[in-house]
């Protein structure tokens, strides 16, 4: 069992990606094992418009963080990937459940300005999603592919959602 002070996310104080780790594998053998579909969203802004001070990319973080943080319900968990990056883990979730919540936080973070220094940023977003076990069965294959979709989404321009494999 990882300390409390791992599983935190020092800047957003939510959850870590050694707590998504840490908690994934055991998730998705109980989804497996009840035949059960797990979707993991990868969430991102596409960018920041203006020019920023040096800590833009921490206030932007907090700022998503915020938004996307009454979307983790239930057993769901929101961690924080890397800058302002975050995975959401949706429990039994089917295709279209995931695609529905990515489409609703997308919208949320685009229509939300963010303060940053002092000033108003408006702040776009694009989300990439995998499903176990259409797209991974294991928990690094399954952050991979999220990742990889939300590459392919930000390949596509702003605002994009794209789910592993296409779509």
């Amino acid at each position: 069992r990882l300390s409390r002070q791992v599983e935190i996310d020092p800047l957003t104080g939510g959850r870590s990606m050694a707590h998504l780790r840490a908690r994934l594998g055991e998730i998705l053998r109980d989804a497996g094992s009840r035949g059960r579909r797990v979707a993991l969203l990868c969430i991102a802004p596409d960018g920041l418009e203006g020019e920023l001070h040096p800590s833009a990319g921490e206030e932007a973080a907090f700022h998503i963080h915020r938004l996307l943080a009454p979307a983790a319900q239930g057993g769901d968990i929101l961690a924080r990937h890397e800058g302002a990056r975050f995975f959401l883990l949706l429990q039994s979730s089917s295709h279209e459940h995931a695609e529905a919540a990515a489409e609703r936080l997308i919208q949320v973070i685009n229509e939300t300005p963010c303060r940053i220094g002092g000033r108003t940023a408006e702040v776009t977003a694009s989300a990439g999603v995998a499903c176990f076990p259409e797209h991974a069965r294991d928990p690094q294959a399954l952050i991979a592919a999220s990742l990889g979709a939300l590459a392919a989404a930000r390949l596509a321009g702003i605002n994009q959602l794209c789910f592993h494999g296409g779509g």
